[in-house]
């Protein structure tokens, strides 16, 4: 059976460095840049964050549940498969960057219903009601204060990637980035798979496996280059350790040393003297003959 993703370049993946400068950027109080974190930090994907609401988002308990997908046709509807309604937990900068969004957004929603009021009386029309943020209202929304279509979140990244470091990148591979950071991490691959929401374990081994041997190539890389090192030659010579003389045995000076050369450096030089003849006594000398 041919693969679905068959052709398809592979999909790249930021380290987790990366990913701390890619966050270091966004500014949470616009919809494009909470929608970015969103992926990055929680792998959720485009459609489940254009279909999120603030009903969705217990901030007190820190708990996300994901319940709707929003589509390109402007469809609310339920995950594809049962796996992908999952309730993910939201880490304190999560919860922080949603609060500061959600009362951003309230602003703007108030700023903008005024805005709407001004125009209706200009035109001489009956104001309608007053737009206000609820339960209901979209987490991301769009410029006109609707919720916002998946295609139109990609066309934001594609506006905004290259100022943020990303030129060439997809929305997906934000999502992509998260999992391969779990991967990397040595989370386990079915708690991977209930935080993704794969139907199938399959996707999430096949990410799990490629980010472990990228790891262990890196760990077989280290060792490789330490075996591949000059090792330095060995000095010619063994340097010699100079040791002071010491007095012995009634005045006779003795000299360690701590190699065969410093032992002759210190042999007593040669003489070509004879030695001299030695007196014997008449009566011993008959006893030698």
């Amino acid at each position: 059976m041919r693969r679905r993703d068959a052709g398809r370049r592979p999909r790249r993946a930021l380290k987790p460095e990366a990913i701390r400068e890619f966050i270091a950027q966004l500014d949470f109080t616009r919809e494009a840049d909470i929608a970015y974190f969103l992926a990055v930090s929680t792998g959720m994907r485009r459609g489940e964050v254009c279909g999120l609401s603030w009903r969705d988002l217990d901030l007190e308990s820190q708990v996300i549940s994901i319940r709707k997908s929003y589509d390109c046709f402007g469809n609310l509807k339920d995950p594809k498969t049962k796996d992908g309604v999952r309730r993910l937990p939201m880490p304190d900068s999560v919860r922080d960057a949603l609060a500061m969004h959600k009362e951003a957004q309230k602003a703007r929603i108030d700023e903008y219903a005024a805005e709407q009021e001004r125009l209706a009386k200009k035109n001489g029309e009956k104001p309608g009601k007053r737009l206000e943020q609820s339960e209901s209202t979209p987490v991301v929304l769009s410029t006109t204060m609707g919720r916002l279509s998946p295609n139109v979140l990609e066309a934001w990244l594609l506006r905004d990637r290259e100022t943020l470091g990303l030129d060439g990148w997809a929305f997906h591979e934000l999502r992509h980035s998260y999992l391969s950071t779990l991967a990397l991490r040595g989370v386990h691959p079915k708690v991977m798979q209930e935080l993704a929401g794969h139907a199938s374990s399959e996707i999430t081994m096949e990410i799990y496996t490629h980010v472990n041997m990228e790891a262990k190539r890196a760990a077989a890389d280290v060792v490789s280059d330490l075996f591949s090192e000059p090792v330095e030659a060995a000095p010619a010579i063994t340097p010699i350790v100079q040791v002071e003389p010491r007095v012995i045995n009634g005045g006779r000076r003795l000299t360690l040393v701590s190699s065969p050369r410093e032992r002759v450096e210190n042999a007593p030089e040669s003489t070509s003297e004879q030695p001299q003849e030695r007196f014997v006594p008449d009566s011993c000398q008959a006893a030698i003959r």
